[in-house]
């Protein structure tokens, strides 16, 4: 049975590995895309669980009776049978449909993960809203929204997962951007955060290109903007980062590619927080749709 992601779905719908809401998310199918479905019904959890094979070749599970998942039956007659067909997505003109995808290591021993399903979390992560800016749990993402720039037109705003530390970790997270198709648009992650004034940023840009800095009062370089093919552009392209830490290690990988290894050891452990700036355009949005923290080998 051949099904595709309705046009009324207002989010991307989660693959999971499993047919539990426990399980990692594998993937997600956007508005339009096609599945195919090989077998189910599994209820679980107040869900009846399908397993699918969709870009094809790829296999994972979906749910249905989530209120926010919107999935409906196609013409066989109208695909091709040897094949599960790609979509084209509106509103992606920049990305294909394989960059709309994350890309999480294939092993991880979890030690926390969030996908803020439906528009909550167990952790404490920051909300609230400041002069530019406001941060909450919406639409099955954390996000900081920029209203307005500064008289320097520049915005940076940030929430971080507080009460947890981390020293020797790999962090995963899936993030994408309302506007990030040319604009000066920049996001990423801060690790080893001791406040707003002291962390090791790692970042992205909407020109293609990430950079890893040291934040004491003022930036310093590890390694300064470089252009490189493994970020997505695109609105709302989907880029999945990841930071190794193992001491005074960081390995960067960006969509499965590492890009780049520094060291520092200004400080051995600290709060993990998603940022977000920009330059120009407001409102800009930015969306951490998942993040997980595993133990290194």
């Amino acid at each position: 049975t051949n099904g595709r992601v309705s046009s009324q779905d207002p989010r991307p719908l989660n693959v999971r590995a499993g047919p539990s809401t426990g399980s990692a998310r594998s993937g997600q199918l956007m508005t339009g895309e096609v599945f195919f479905v090989i077998r189910g019904p599994v209820c679980a959890e107040g869900y009846s669980w399908y397993q699918i094979r969709y870009n094809e070749t790829e296999l994972g599970w979906i749910a249905e009776g989530d209120t926010n998942y919107f999935v409906e039956p196609v013409d066989p007659s109208s695909q091709s049978p040897n094949t599960t067909p790609t979509a084209v997505v509106s509103g992606f003109s920049s990305s294909t449909i394989s960059s709309t995808r994350p890309v999480l290591a294939a092993q991880c021993n979890l030690q926390l993960e969030d996908d803020f399903r439906f528009n909550s979390s167990p952790y404490n992560w920051w909300l609230g809203s400041g002069a530019q800016s406001d941060i909450s749990i919406a639409a099955g993402s954390y996000v900081v929204r920029i209203r307005e720039t500064d008289d320097n037109n520049e915005a940076v705003s940030w929430g971080t997962l507080q009460d947890l530390t981390w020293d020797n970790a790999r962090v995963e997270a899936v993030i994408r951007v309302s506007s990030f198709a040319g604009n000066p648009t920049r996001t990423g992650l801060w690790v080893r955060v001791q406040s707003a004034n002291s962390f090791i940023s790692f970042m992205i840009s909407s020109l293609g290109a990430y950079r890893i800095a040291r934040f004491d009062n003022g930036y310093v370089d590890l390694v300064p903007w470089t252009p490189t093919n493994a970020v997505r552009t695109g609105d709302l392209a989907v880029n999945t980062l990841r930071i190794d830490m193992n001491g005074s290690q960081f390995d960067f990988y960006i969509n499965g590619q590492w890009v780049d290894t520094v060291t520092d050891d200004s400080r051995s452990d600290g709060r993990v927080t998603f940022w977000g700036a920009t330059s120009t355009i407001v409102p800009v949005e930015f969306y951490l749709d998942y993040i997980r923290f595993c133990s290194l080998p």
